[in-house]
């Protein structure tokens, strides 16, 4: 699993970007993520990467301290 931080969460606290370790953004959903529930900008995920039609996601994403 890679690592990042929550960067930028949509009104909806679902949907938004992180910062992957090495200067790149990643779309994510968090309904992607068991249990992660709502996300704020500043928290620390850990997450998997898919390809997609549309670019790379994370996925799977966990909360980490």
């Amino acid at each position: 699993m890679q690592r990042g931080v929550i960067c930028f969460v949509h009104p909806n606290g679902r949907q938004g970007i992180l910062r992957v370790r090495g200067g790149w953004d990643l779309p994510f959903d968090a309904a992607d993520g068991v249990g992660l529930g709502r996300v704020r900008a500043g928290d620390h995920v850990a997450f998997e990467v898919m390809q997609t039609p549309e670019g790379p996601v994370a996925y799977n994403l966990v909360r980490r301290p």
